[in-house]
């Protein structure tokens, strides 16, 4: 595994090729790193503003070729957010390296996590959180299909939907009391009351008994939060103790 000096070493190396690209016109460090939150797991995430007439495909391959020759560095996918293109990376000693590209009409910060390196900020739309009430619904339905699955002896599919019906409810609190939702970051600072009945929750052993003692459990949780938001706290609370019965 990478040590913090290696993230450190490798991330100073990029910098400095994106001050010798032309193209690059703008770069920050965004994530945990740009508020120093960072720890010696910490990734390297990175974002660049290039120049708005050139070809994002062929900015991308050219990092690409230098991040494979530099770091011997392997492309693990890419995804895509308004006008941003990013492309995520793993190094052989396991360093992950997120590299994101925008037009620099369009650079700047979508997070409060971001701090500028070179270049210009421009004001931009910052992601916005999930709705609270789809949210909400998410839990609802995959309660239904974890019962489903569990009543049809499908244990494996009433697994799948019983981690994402608990996943759902965490963000709901997470939503409720105002901490990130995205990707879990927020999880291990929910209250430790709710962390503790979150843990009932949890399957010991792959079985019908389990499951559904899981699914009662966490329907449970379910109604108790959203009878504490008001568009919800009448609806749907006796479908969900049909279910969980």
């Amino acid at each position: 595994m990478y040590s913090k000096k290696d993230r450190i070493e490798v991330q100073e190396a990029i910098i400095n090729f994106a001050k010798s690209d032309s193209k690059i016109i703008d770069c920050a460090i965004v994530g945990s790193e740009s508020v120093g939150n960072d720890d010696k797991w910490s990734d390297i995430d990175l974002t660049f503003g290039y120049e708005n007439e050139a070809d994002a495909n062929q900015v991308l391959r050219e990092w690409s070729k230098m991040m494979s020759e530099s770091f011997d560095a392997n492309r693990l996918f890419d995804i895509s957010y308004k006008e941003s293109l990013y492309r995520v990376f793993l190094l052989p000693n396991g360093l992950q390296v997120d590299l994101s590209f925008t037009p620099s009409k369009y650079f700047g910060a979508i997070t409060d996590k971001f701090k500028l390196i070179f270049g210009q900020e421009k004001e931009r739309e910052f992601k916005s959180l999930p709705e609270i009430n789809l949210i909400a619904g998410y839990s609802i339905l995959f309660a239904l299909k974890t019962r489903t699955s569990i009543e049809r002896e499908n244990y494996w599919q009433a697994e799948y939907y019983l981690s994402k019906c608990r996943e759902n409810v965490m963000v709901l609190k997470c939503l409720k009391e105002s901490k990130n939702p995205f990707d879990g970051r927020s999880f291990d600072n929910l209250p430790n009351d709710f962390l503790r009945q979150m843990q009932n929750c949890l399957l010991i052993e792959l079985s019908r008994v389990n499951l559904r003692t899981s699914l009662k459990n966490l329907i449970q949780i379910l109604i108790k939060e959203l009878s504490s938001i008001n568009s919800l706290k009448h609806k749907f609370i006796n479908e969900l103790k049909i279910i969980g019965a």
